[in-house]
């Protein structure tokens, strides 16, 4: 039989583990002679120090790993005023050890679905990951554990375990937390002895238990003079350390013992119970027989638990067994399988784009749960069954289940949706491109997997969907071309870091020019920040018109001219189809940000989306907003040809290219992010001078259309929008 031994020195520490063995509700299963065995455990902690537990004896397993929290942080949640307020203990006082319990085995690690994405946008995709400070306020450590936020304790997550396939799926509706309700905290708080409120027809504080008077001088044990105050505060102090009714309830059945007189004198079939004789201990382990008055005082309690020992203690297991009479209602395993069963029968859609790491499945958007549930009642009709009520099919779902109804908002990858729809004749024809597709899918989020646990800045950058402005809830707005407000975002997928270029087509379009400037910017501050030179590694999809083109491979050779910090510069073009990135889930943020300010009132200026993006991020660093006008944007095409460049390769097909300081008329590239070695291809044979400038794109506003203008101006007629924006709208 294998035991595990703690030391403890002191008699604080001596507490201490007493605490920690409660703060983990952990239960024993008593074998023979219960009182006994559960005696001397208690005794050996009290008097020696050290603790010894029987792992076998144990119904839960005894964890391992230690961090800290105090018993007095708990009573911060309870509302008391200045006469429930009670001076701490000194092992309130002192920390109190909590324990990480060592994971069931045969049940997998929890997958959870904890980013603040958007729900269609999901796949299972083990190789992409979403940085720790997109993710919404989480007490996440890892797969198998939590925080306890309140009281800095870790704790496994609870699980929810499909019974017919045994596959631990996390549920897409949040988990409760038991051991953080008010009404649990406040029953540790009672089996700790501290003061608390409770909980019933009507709420009160109750006060910290403290150590009662000694008794008179009239009794006959002299216990005042054979029991030191020091003795009776260690008592008192380990006593409440326990932690639980369980094992408070066997440390007094061990203090008691019943009193058998050598010779007895009473009537035949008496009902008379034998006396009893209570015991305390010293701290020097010394037994010192007491009187009950001395006894109950000095652990501040009243009869009735020792009524409630005496009358159970032939039978008792040290268990409490209030509100545990198995008369429970409960729905028969049967039925709960045969709803498992139906919503493992409806087919899964898979979302091609993602915006995090996510186990989630999606089914067809065209019902409901409760459409699903007919559906389900019909089927148990057919069949005869018994079937699960509304609540309890609803509960499963969303419980057991990490499942989505599928509105998809991206287009899917062209190839892949062809090559699943073709007929076997044209599948053939087309499994090579497929297989290679899927191949550098796989190789594209890998070389990114390997960028960002490298040297090298790190950044991926995308445009988000045009943002209608202005927008309300009358019919007259939906009638009307709306000024599309722009957002390109920059994130480094090191630091988390997210850098947003704002801007209205009033201002500027959404080409190359526009990106490009963005980039240079962004460029000129990783120099600034910089104190000696970095690469810097870049990730995007395959837009031509933006970022897939000449002119930003003159911007990338004009930029290493420029900035003495910035050694090379790389550009990964991630597979068509496949181009999910951290930059998705910061639009997804900002995207729920203007989704709740939308429910709040109407969006009138582009200022207030530009003040919704700053405010968008709820934990983390929040992003870093650069409002931009005409006069912000650089020519880059104008740059590029200053520089002669010419490209005369197709760059549809390249999916890595770099430029270095060292060669400033060559680019490397790659056409397949396999090959192990650059090509490389010279685009300029001038010699590069160190007077090209970067010249100014606009020197005026582009504006937007007459009948757009119109449009916009009608609202202001109309009253839709208020007359003070007029002009705003008549500048454009």
């Amino acid at each position: 039989m294998s035991r595990k031994t703690t030391q403890v020195g002191n008699p604080s520490e001596r507490s201490k583990l007493l605490m920690l063995l409660a703060k983990k509700n952990m239960q024993w299963t008593i074998k023979g002679d219960s009182t006994n065995l559960e005696s001397k455990r208690i005794m050996a902690v009290l008097s020696t120090g050290q603790a010894e537990t029987d792992e076998t004896a144990l119904t839960e397993t005894l964890p391992i790993g230690v961090t800290s929290t105090t018993v007095s942080e708990l009573q911060s949640h309870e509302a008391m005023n200045e006469s429930g307020k009670s001076d701490l203990t000194e092992t309130s006082e002192a920390t109190m050890f909590s324990v990480a319990p060592v994971p069931k085995q045969g049940l997998a690690p929890d997958t959870s679905d904890k980013s603040d994405f958007s729900d269609d946008d999901s796949v299972k995709d083990p190789d992409f990951l979403v940085p720790k400070d997109d993710m919404p306020p989480s007490d996440v450590t890892t797969d198998d554990t939590d925080i306890d936020d309140d009281n800095n304790v870790v704790i496994p997550k609870k699980r929810k375990t499909n019974s017919a396939t045994e596959i631990v799926q996390k549920g897409r509706k949040r988990v409760r937390h038991e051991e953080k309700w008010k009404k649990t905290k406040a029953k540790l708080l009672k089996a700790h002895g501290k003061s608390y409120t409770s909980f019933g027809k009507s709420t009160s504080i109750v006060l910290a238990k403290e150590i009662g008077p000694v008794c008179e001088n009239k009794c006959r044990l002299k216990c005042y003079q054979n029991m030191k105050d020091e003795d009776r505060t260690h008592i008192f102090q380990s006593f409440y350390a326990l932690g639980s009714t369980e094992r408070q309830h066997s440390f007094i059945s061990s203090s008691i013992e019943e009193i058998h007189p050598k010779y007895e004198y009473k009537r035949e079939n008496s009902k008379r119970i034998p006396n009893n004789a209570f015991f305390l201990h010293t701290r020097d382990n010394v037994r010192v027989r007491v009187c009950k008055t001395f006894f109950k005082n000095t652990l501040s309690i009243t009869d009735r638990p020792i009524r409630t020992i005496l009358t159970k203690k032939s039978s008792y297991v040290f268990q409490d067994n209030r509100g545990r009479h198995g008369n429970h209602k409960t729905v028969p395993e049967e039925i709960k399988q045969s709803i498992r069963n139906h919503i493992d029968k409806i087919p899964r859609i898979e979302s091609h784009y993602c915006r995090a790491d996510s186990k989630k499945t999606y089914i067809e958007g065209g019902k409901t749960i409760r459409d699903l549930h007919r559906d389900y009642l019909e089927e148990c009709r057919e069949n005869k069954k018994t079937p699960g009520n509304y609540v309890m099919y609803s509960r499963i779902f969303n419980e057991e289940y990490n499942m989505a109804f599928f509105v998809p908002k991206k287009d899917q990858c062209e190839l892949c949706t062809s090559y699943q729809h073709a007929e076997d004749e044209a599948k053939a024809k087309m499994q090579e491109n497929y297989e290679t597709h899927l191949m550098e899918k796989e190789l594209s989020r890998q070389e990114k997997t390997t960028d960002k646990n490298g040297e090298s800045t790190v950044a991926v950058y995308d445009l988000q969907a045009v943002l209608p402005c202005p927008i309300g809830q009358t019919s007259p707005f939906y009638y009307v071309s709306k000024l599309a407000v722009y957002n390109f975002t920059i994130c480094n997928i090191k630091n988390n870091e997210v850098h947003c270029y704002t801007w209205h087509e009033g201002e500027a379009h959404r080409g190359a020019i526009e990106i490009g400037s963005c980039v240079l910017s962004y460029l000129s501050l990783l120099n600034n920040k910089s104190t000696a030179p970095e690469d810097v590694i870049f990730y995007s999809d395959n837009c031509a018109g933006q970022q897939k083109n000449q002119f930003i491979i003159g911007m990338y050779l004009y930029a290493i001219q420029k900035f003495p910090n910035i050694r090379s510069i790389s550009h990964k073009y991630l597979i068509t189809g496949h181009t999910q990135n951290e930059g998705d889930a910061a639009h997804s943020i900002i995207e729920r940000q203007v989704a709740r300010a939308r429910k709040a009132g109407p969006i009138y200026l582009p200022d207030q989306y530009y003040t919704l993006i700053r405010t968008a991020k709820k934990t983390g660093d929040p992003y870093i907003v650069h409002e931009l006008c005409h006069k912000d944007f650089i020519d880059i095409k104008q740059l590029t040809k200053d520089q002669g460049i010419q490209i005369k390769i197709p760059l549809k097909d390249i999916k890595i290219l770099k430029v270095i300081k060292e060669e400033p008329n060559t680019v490397y590239y790659k056409t397949s992010f396999g090959f192990p070695e650059y090509d490389e291809i010279t685009v300029s044979k001038r010699t590069r001078s160190q007077n090209v400038k970067a010249k100014p794109a606009y020197h005026t506003k582009v504006g937007i259309t007459d009948s757009k203008k119109r449009g916009l101006l009608s609202l202001i007629e109309k009253n839709c929008v208020p007359q003070c924006y007029n002009n705003f709208y008549s500048s454009l």
